[in-house]
């Protein structure tokens, strides 16, 4: 096995937002056309087996920046207006102390949804940003906004308010099918100006020392606005179908949730639905393959270390609900691509449980940089190398809703103490809840998930 930081490589983390696991060409889906990614998963290694640690925007990423559970760093949903990280070691940081360049473009949500500043990026670690907020937010007036001040310069600002107030008025309504194509043009939408920021740094950035770039879309959260020509990429008729599942026997609020979010799709809908998230996801692809293209031409490929993941999935109405903070695979497993050749044997498919919280102890040790205090996750170098890993255990959570999968059984403990259990290997779509019938199993899942749980408290305590 190599032994990591030999090089120090550039260290590359695309990020999406609210990405189905199956949404990529490399999870084996004939449906969508993602080349870049499959690219990275053919010359790299694909983990399909990869959680986010919280299904929801600033919990999740501020794990992959602290390497920690949220129940260990307090911050367990998006309304923090406070900088619950503060001067807590962090992955930018230490690899700024390393020696690194860092820089962080595209939406932010690390540890609070109120300040993006450049002064706040700095405290956090990166040496450059340009930060922006997340999607939905963007029709607010943040004039401090790049994206903002980018759309008043070039006069698009008030067609894009506009059109973003209807989505939103229709979604207040109960009305979540909306998929009409962006009033902008491409490289005007909010992903189109993250990609375009990202090339122009990587076209600039210098050689002397390695760098460590954060590149965050926006997408493919909602709204589904897919610019044109974006927008007529996909026939609806050709969209893969979504999980059906009439949620007998599963908690009222998860029925009552199925029934409002369903409510506004009639018979066919979700075609035209599935169609423009897949086409926002296409146009992320392409981003991604310029940014590859543009290492090669710079002579910066290989020596990049590159890793495509997403902060949380999306249901896309499997079982009739659309958005994240649920434990089904949908919400709560993410798309997990890593590629450097001079370490990474090419297509690798581990099929090891692994977790957002991994990425900071891997990206550090590949660094070389001092390792973070109290973290949850392990560096995944052995498993990018070829090794065999024997770990089989992975958590997610969100507030009082938590996962625990080990192999292929996967438990799911609700609020109100409900709980669902699924043999992932014989019921891939989680129809069949089998907690009645393997109480023993579910005992022992219960006890690994109290066990986690009181160690993330006390290292939190501590």
């Amino acid at each position: 096995m190599k032994t990591p930081s030999p090089h120090r490589p550039n260290l590359l983390f695309l990020f999406s937002e609210q990405h189905h696991p199956e949404a990529l060409s490399p999870a084996g889906n004939p449906h969508i056309h993602t080349p870049a990614l499959q690219r990275l998963a053919d010359e790299g290694v694909y983990f399909r087996n990869a959680y986010c640690a919280t299904p929801l925007c600033i919990p999740s990423r501020t794990s992959t920046l602290l390497g920690r559970y949220s129940h260990a760093t307090g911050i367990v949903d998006n309304e923090n207006q406070l900088d619950r990280i503060g001067d807590q070691p962090n992955l930018a940081r230490n690899l700024r102390k390393a020696g690194y360049r860092s820089c962080h473009i595209g939406k932010t949500h690390l540890g609070t949804s109120w300040d993006e500043s450049p002064e706040r990026m700095q405290r956090l670690g990166f040496e450059e940003s340009i930060a922006t907020r997340g999607k939905i937010g963007m029709a607010r007036d943040w004039k401090s906004d790049p994206y903002l001040q980018f759309q008043v310069k070039e006069g698009i600002r008030e067609p894009f308010v506009r059109d973003y107030e209807r989505r939103a008025a229709l979604r207040k309504k109960g009305w979540f099918n909306d998929c009409e194509a962006s009033v902008l043009d491409p490289e005007e939408t909010h992903d189109g100006w993250i990609s375009h920021q990202a090339l122009s740094w990587l076209e600039q950035v210098d050689t002397e020392r390695p760098f460590y770039l954060s590149v965050n879309w926006a997408g493919p959260h909602v709204y589904r606005d897919p610019p044109a020509p974006y927008d007529e990429l996909y026939d609806p008729e050709q969209m893969p179908a979504p999980i059906t599942d009439s949620l007998e026997g599963a908690p009222e609020w998860l029925q009552a949730r199925q029934h409002k979010e369903s409510r506004g799709f009639q018979e066919g809908d979700w075609k035209a639905h599935r169609a423009a998230y897949y086409a926002q996801i296409t146009m992320i692809d392409d981003a991604v393959g310029r940014i590859l293209s543009l290492l090669e031409q710079r002579n910066l490929l290989e020596n990049t270390l590159i890793i495509f993941a997403a902060d949380h999935g999306e249901m896309l109405l499997d079982h009739g609900m659309i958005g994240k903070t649920l434990m089904y695979e949908s919400s709560v497993r993410i798309p997990f691509l890593a590629r450097y050749p001079a370490a990474f044997p090419a297509g690798l498919r581990p099929q090891s449980l692994i977790s957002l919280c991994d990425l900071a102890p891997t990206l550090l040790e590949w660094a070389g940089a001092d390792p973070l205090p109290d973290m949850h996750g392990e560096s995944l170098s052995p498993l990018l190398q070829g090794q065999q890993d024997d770990r089989d255990l992975v958590f997610s959570e969100f507030r009082d809703l938590y996962m625990c999968r080990q192999g292929a059984w996967k438990l799911i403990q609700h609020p109100d103490g409900d709980l669902q259990l699924f043999q992932l290997d014989r019921d891939p779509d989680e129809c069949r809840n089998l907690a009645e019938e393997e109480p023993d199993r579910v005992r022992n899942l219960q006890n690994e998930l109290q066990q986690w749980l009181m160690q993330g408290r006390c290292s939190h305590a501590s």
